[in-house]
């Protein structure tokens, strides 16, 4: 009697199905895992690419509208950005020293 040389369609999906579900299951916890570890380095990463990501639309802005070049609309964009996050942190912490006293 010769072996058959294809396995059946149910025990083909069966082995997929059940040998998918717990790789999958696996990689969701190995990620939860790795991103614990290292919260602080990606948090980091994540906020920089937000701020990147939001501060390129004025650059992009001021090169094609106003045609400036390409550093000095990036100097330009980043100080307005120091500006107001410091003009927001030194607001902060005067309220906080004044509901101090």
């Amino acid at each position: 009697m010769p072996l058959p040389t294809r396995l059946p369609r149910s025990l083909v999906l069966g082995l997929g199905l059940g040998l998918a579900f717990p790789l999958v299951v696996l990689n969701l916890w190995m990620f939860g895992s790795l991103y614990r570890a290292f919260e602080g380095i990606a948090s980091i990463f994540i906020l920089a690419g937000v701020i990147a990501l939001i501060l390129n639309l004025p650059v992009r802005l001021l090169l094609l509208r106003l045609g400036m070049a390409r550093n000095w609309a990036i100097g330009s964009v980043f100080g307005l950005f120091l500006g107001l996050a410091g003009l927001l942190t030194a607001m902060l912490l005067c309220r906080c020293w004044w509901f101090a006293f």
